[in-house]
């Protein structure tokens, strides 16, 4: 018997899901099998509605729309109010800005942000997607991951330079990686956001995946990178209890 084609909402859903970890228009037909004139329209459908955007090189990732669905489905959730408990102890600790993000394919979706006591604001934003080369949270994802898993990460991203800090060579970021693994825990020196500083630990679902980061953030002449240092252990401590809410096993590399 042969089986029924996809309905259209069926196509789009398709396509949606592909996005989700794929970047290039043929590897999203792939994906989908459909063929290539139908995921282009419906990509370009789903680019004029805010779900998808299209980068620099005409590579393909979810927009704000489709992040921003997945972030309040995720807040939803019933272990919400015990992950903003984890968030806000640490931000009394530690006076600065907490980040909680998802994985969102080769992505950070930020779900939780959390101001610091102190004078100025952190310009992040829920719903914001961010990259995860060049962000403390998404460094400590990429240190939890099998290493063909990271190369492969890099070749569909191409490793972006968001600053002049920014690591943008494979090799240099395995071996980043590997000093996280040995620390423990990830920072962003100033490679996502000029003058920003960060550091971050990786939240593991009960496999052992890297699905979520926490960070403490601030700006550079406030945050030294031996002052975030003395932060670790309750950043770790955040981490591991964030991992138990989502029914994890723990949260270090």
């Amino acid at each position: 018997m042969t089986a029924e084609p996809p309905s259209a909402v069926e196509k789009v859903l398709l396509v949606l899901d592909a996005v989700t970890t794929e970047r290039r228009l043929s590897d999203i037909c792939r994906a989908t099998g459909l063929p290539l004139s139908t995921a282009h329209r419906i990509l370009n459908e789903l680019v004029a509605a805010g779900w998808v955007r299209q980068d620099h090189d005409r590579g393909y990732a979810p927009h704000t729309r489709l992040l921003g669905l997945a972030g309040r489905l995720i807040n939803k959730g019933g272990h919400a109010e015990l992950v903003r408990h984890a968030i806000q102890r640490l931000n009394e600790i530690t006076g600065y800005t907490i980040h909680l993000g998802v994985r969102q394919g080769d992505q950070v979706l930020y779900t939780e942000k959390l101001d610091g006591q102190r004078a100025y604001q952190m310009r992040s934003y829920i719903g914001q997607a961010v990259h995860l080369h060049s962000t403390g949270m998404g460094k400590a994802i990429l240190a939890c991951l099998p290493e063909p898993e990271v190369t492969a990460i890099a070749a569909r991203t191409g490793l972006p330079a968001m600053t002049p800090a920014t690591i943008t060579d494979p090799a240099g970021l395995m071996a980043h990686l590997a000093q996280i693994r040995a620390r423990g825990w990830a920072w962003d020196d100033g490679e996502n956001e000029q003058h920003t500083r960060c550091i971050a630990a990786a939240v593991l679902d009960d496999g052992g995946v890297p699905v979520a980061g926490i960070s403490i953030s601030g700006l550079e002449y406030d945050l030294s990178l031996d002052r975030a240092a003395e932060f670790a252990a309750p950043l770790l401590d955040a981490a591991e209890e964030i991992g138990r809410a989502f029914g994890a096993a723990g949260a270090r590399p």
